[in-house]
C-alpha cells in the first residue's frame, strides 16, 4: 500500500526510516529532486531495478543509476 509523506522537520526522520524499510523489503520509493522525481529501490534487487524499468517505461538494455556510498557496495555492483 502506498503512503505519502509531506517532509516536515517533525517527520523527516519516520519518513527516511519508512522509505529504508520499504526499499529493504523490496518496494520502490518516490523521492523529489531538484527537477521531478527518483525511483529508488534496492539496486541489488532484480525485480525492484525491473519495476522501475518497467515504470519509467525505460527500451530494453537501459542501465539505472546506482548511488554508490562505500566501495564495497561498488565492487558488489560490478561483480
Amino acid at each position: 500500500m502506498a503512503q505519502y509523506f509531506t517532509l516536515t522537520d517533525d517527520n523527516f526522520e519516520s519518513a527516511r526510516d519508512a522509505a529504508k524499510t520499504a526499499i529493504n523489503s523490496g518496494a520502490i520509493v518516490v523521492l523529489p529532486a531538484e527537477h521531478g522525481y527518483i525511483y529508488a529501490c534496492d539496486a541489488f534487487n532484480h525485480d525492484a531495478v525491473s519495476r522501475v524499468h518497467t515504470l519509467r517505461g525505460d527500451p530494453a538494455f537501459t542501465a539505472c543509476q546506482v548511488i554508490v556510498g562505500s566501495a564495497s557496495v561498488l565492487a558488489g555492483l560490478a561483480t
